[in-house]
């Protein structure tokens, strides 16, 4: 809400959540959701009864057939409305009904079915691990729920493809948020425009490309790192205390030896500089299920994202996780993309729509690890440029980022990493080696220690040097003038 008010600077449209990050907290119900549309939303028609009218706008619902009342939004009067719907919508069985060429509205153009888990993002996924994009609508499953065990497994699986480049329905969407402005009203009659972010759509930001500035033109310099999830058992100190069930982030070069145990394994803390707009490979090479141990029940373990804080992104495509009406955006397991094929093959296979037969599906090696049914999704993050009314930039900062499908289990693991923003045109060095970081193909070689050349520090960190300098000499002149 900082920068032109929801949505921020890029025109984000979604769900965003925002909570307590303490977990027993977070669990407990501790959260909310902040939702922005990018339609005009008068409310839903309700009966008498007070339930939505028969053919009327509203969300779609697996419990109530029909559907769930949207709120009205009222307007602002000093802003340009939100247009009205392209496409026209209804619900029926508590499923969307779409009629009409155009932009239904969030949550519309999502291709999900209420009731059930959504479809991955569309251009998000990189390697597919033989699963392509698609929802399960149905389908048989074995399940324990117990104190300690929180299992389940899916053993037939009725399921759709849906195109990775968007369906019809998604493509519309995508175009009317690639347009900068779009002709509108105040709430008064004056003319007006409705902006909405304007740049075509990239992967990890079909809606909403976050590497732009205040004017709609495509800014920040690009950068890229590749990163996998990993479990082995870490050592973590000279007494021999391990955990076995330890998962982090490590670039895609340091996978193995970070394995084999030739290379000390640490937290990922990957840097960029002011301005940059990084293109984050996530990679799962991690178990579908995490083992009850003396501090965790067994949980399914299915899908990890990457849930970043503070930088810019397309909240539907780059969130590292799920929440309300929004996308899937996470990574599946290889477990996981073997378990689905597996079972949608014994359903039948992979409907696609205007198809008359199913495909059976065949597991794929990753192209980099050779794990069979690995996938790789793509995030895209903006460090842009945040001044204070001083004109300092406040961009300088550690990012957190982490697993948010299986928080609770995957922070006390170890599954967490941190960007480092430094100033605009530094380079980093590591301390010991003297080799400069992010020169290889993945963004590394990185690591939490650097020092960091150059660059164009903010004022205030200046007058810090400047402070430190003049002690120095204080501190040089004491000295040579003796004891005192």
């Amino acid at each position: 809400m900082s920068y032109n008010g929801s949505g921020n600077r890029n025109g984000a449209v979604g769900d965003s959540i925002f909570h307590c990050h303490f977990y027993p907290h977070f669990a407990q119900g501790m959260w909310e959701l902040w939702r922005v549309h990018d339609v005009f939303e008068a409310g839903t028609t309700l009966d008498a009864a007070g339930r939505p009218a028969a053919g009327s706008r509203a969300l779609p619902d697996g419990e109530i057939a029909a559907g769930t009342p949207i709120p009205a939004l009222v307007p602002i009067p000093t802003l340009a409305m939100a247009p009205m719907p392209e496409a026209q919508v209804s619900i029926a069985k508590g499923q969307v009904q779409i009629t009409g060429k155009g932009n239904p509205g969030y949550p519309f153009f999502v291709p999900g079915v209420a009731g059930h888990r959504p479809p991955h993002p569309p251009l998000d996924t990189i390697d597919d691990g033989g699963l392509p994009r698609h929802i399960i609508t149905g389908g048989t499953f074995t399940e324990t729920h117990t104190r300690l065990d929180f299992s389940k497994e899916i053993v037939t699986a009725t399921a759709t493809a849906i195109p990775e480049a968007g369906t019809a329905v998604e493509q519309a969407a995508m175009n009317y948020h690639a347009a900068r402005s779009h002709a509108s009203f105040k709430p008064d009659g004056t003319a007006a425009s409705f902006i909405t972010n304007g740049l075509p759509p990239q992967p990890g930001a079909p809606f909403a490309d976050p590497c732009i500035d205040d004017n709609g033109k495509a800014s920040g310099t690009p950068r890229l790192y590749k990163a996998a999830i990993i479990q082995f058992d870490l050592k973590l100190n000279k007494a021999g205390w391990h955990f076995p069930q330890s998962r982090i982030l490590t670039l895609w070069n340091d996978v193995a030896a970070t394995l084999n145990g030739t290379r000390p394994p640490e937290p990922l803390f990957f840097r960029a500089s002011t301005n940059d707009c990084i293109t984050f490979h996530h990679t799962n090479l991690s178990p579908g299920m995490y083992r009850q141990d003396a501090f965790q029940v067994r949980t399914p373990t299915d899908i990890m994202g990457q849930h970043i804080h503070l930088v810019k992104f397309d909240v539907l495509a780059s969130d590292g996780s799920g929440n309300g009406w929004n996308y899937e955006d996470g990574t599946f397991t290889p477990d996981e993309v073997l378990e689905r094929i597996k079972a949608i093959n014994a359903a039948g296979g992979l409907k696609s729509s205007g198809a008359t037969k199913a495909v059976k599906l065949t597991p794929k090696a990753h192209p980099f690890f050779g794990t069979l049914g690995a996938q790789t999704t793509v995030q895209r993050w903006y460090a842009d440029n945040v001044l204070n009314n001083a004109g300092q930039d406040r961009t300088l900062r550690t990012v957190f980022t982490h697993d948010h499908y299986g928080p609770s289990t995957h922070q006390q693991a170890g599954l967490y990493a941190g960007l480092v923003i430094e100033p605009q045109g530094s380079k980093w060095r590591d301390p010991e080696t003297g080799v400069f970081l992010g020169t290889r193909a993945d963004g590394g070689p990185t690591s939490w220690r650097a020092d960091i050349r150059g660059g164009q520090l903010p004022r205030i960190s200046a007058r810090i040097c400047r402070l430190s300098a003049c002690l120095h000499r204080r501190q040089q002149a004491d000295q040579s003038a003796g004891p005192r």
